[in-house]
């Protein structure tokens, strides 16, 4: 298809929009637009598929008349990425937009427009991808579209925020944000259909917050995120960090020997220490005591097959976690506390049980907060992120642990908290088990001989005793 076939196609796109903007045949890898000019790569001359060269000019159209419509809203959608420390900033700008901008192009133009997304991701292999494409099929499924693309909880999640008109829309963005984060960096993402289809070189801050509060978006929040760099020097920062490395994450779940969560794991389960198949020979555990004692059928323990065992009543529908991510928790107290945290979610998973979960270092922060839920998986990919660091005040946290109003609370410390009378003042009539890790005979602080509950506990003590106990 030579240049003159793809201007006249080009003709034709911009009077559905109104305007014609001049067109480009770049050597870039994909299209793109640059607020002047729609930019085609040289290899889409190759095509002979009038169809694919007018939804491509549809798409960068979009941009311009759809998201972001303005430089202004691309600088914005920017800094806020930047401000999240999201690792490669630009392509969630580009990713977000893509998705509502081809949102609202399907809405339109129908199963054509659902045609050409198909023709770029029904097969793609890269996890980026498979989010949009599974952003999509959602759309369709809302539309009463058909399609090949496949749907997965992830792209439904993202579907329900960024096409949520009840909510403000660069809250909406940040919400799709923090969403996406654990797909980046990915380095097959700059091919089409995807990333490279927005140019931003410069973010002027003071038109952002405007920006931010003309669309009733909180600012604010932008100078409370406090992601910092990947390792840092434990007590040195106020609050406690989140790292977005998945070198750091694999390395995490490594030391915790956690498997990768699948979506279909089969009859065999990983655990701390290998795996167990459904209906092993019961002489090899002592099945029935464990579930005398439990109530439960508990992974390495029994073998009786999780599908028939009872599951038992544990008297409590919410739970709530409350987890000392300070400075001095940095190391094996931190580690024997994710892992007995991650055994509680194994005790309770299939019981009906919600769990609320709320790290704490210098304070809380509000967007890492998990309230009572029946996905333990959230709380576990949160909990292998976590960087100890900064001070300790529990105050708030138990604040919150209160008004999510749970049955039972744990509370994992080592102890040296700097606003101790908060304990008994947030949580004195819940019950609770407080574990406060030792490690090396360290002093206790007094609170804790106020409590009716807890064991003063090492970190390896810890993790058999969470594997062995639910409450």
């Amino acid at each position: 298809m030579n240049h003159a076939e793809i201007s006249r196609i080009n003709k034709e796109i911009g009077k559905e929009y109104g305007t014609v903007l001049p067109i480009k045949i770049t050597n870039d890898p994909a299209p793109n637009f640059n607020w002047n000019s729609v930019n085609i790569p040289a290899n889409l001359e190759k095509t002979q598929d009038e169809m694919l060269i007018k939804n491509t000019l549809r798409h960068e159209y979009g941009h311009l008349f759809i998201n972001p419509r303005e430089l202004l809203v691309g600088e914005t959608m920017l800094h806020i990425a930047q401000s999240m420390n999201l690792p490669e900033p630009m392509d969630a700008v580009n990713v977000v937009s893509d998705l509502l901008v081809d949102s609202t192009l399907m809405r339109i133009h129908g199963k054509e427009y659902l045609n050409f997304l198909e023709f770029y991701l029904a097969h793609t292999k890269v996890p980026i991808l498979q989010i949009m494409a599974a952003f999509y099929a959602k759309h369709a499924e809302h539309l009463g579209l058909r399609t090949k693309l496949n749907k997965l909880p992830a792209g439904t999640k993202l579907h329900k925020i960024l096409l949520n008109g009840q909510v403000d829309f660069y809250t909406r963005v940040y919400r799709a944000y923090e969403l996406l984060r654990d797909f980046f960096p990915s380095k097959h993402i700059k091919i089409p259909h995807g990333a490279s289809a927005i140019l931003i070189t410069d973010v002027n801050k003071n038109r952002v917050i405007k920006e931010l509060e003309k669309n009733g978006f909180r600012p604010e929040i932008l100078e409370k995120i406090e992601l910092g760099p990947l390792m840092s020097i434990p007590g040195t920062e106020t609050m406690f960090q989140v790292s977005t490395n998945p070198k750091y994450i694999a390395e995490v779940r490594m030391r915790l020997e956690l498997e990768l969560p699948e979506e279909n794991s089969g009859k065999t389960f990983g655990t701390q220490y290998g795996t167990w198949s459904a209906g092993e020979p019961p002489e090899k555990l002592a099945a029935v005591k464990t579930i005398e004692n439990s109530g439960v059928i508990v992974p390495d323990i029994t073998t009786i097959s999780r599908e028939d065992a009872p599951r038992g009543e544990f008297g409590v529908s919410t739970v709530g976690i409350v987890l000392d991510c300070s400075g001095s928790m940095d190391g094996a107290k931190f580690m024997a506390a994710q892992m007995a945290i991650i055994n509680i979610l194994r005790k309770f998973k299939h019981t009906g049980v919600k769990i609320g979960f709320i790290p704490f270092s210098g304070g809380i922060k509000e967007r890492y907060i998990i309230y009572p839920t029946n996905d333990y998986e959230a709380i576990e990919a949160l909990l292998v992120r976590i960087l100890p660091s900064g001070g300790t005040e529990i105050g708030h946290a138990l604040s919150a642990a209160s008004a999510m109003g749970p049955d039972l609370l744990y509370i994992f410390t080592d102890s040296h908290i700097s606003d101790s009378k908060a304990v008994e003042k947030n949580i004195k009539q819940i019950r609770k088990v407080v574990y406060v890790i030792n490690e090396k005979d360290e002093k206790i602080e007094e609170w804790v001989d106020g409590l009716d509950k807890y064991y003063v506990i090492s970190p390896e003590e810890l993790v058999v005793k969470t594997k062995e106990e639910v409450i």
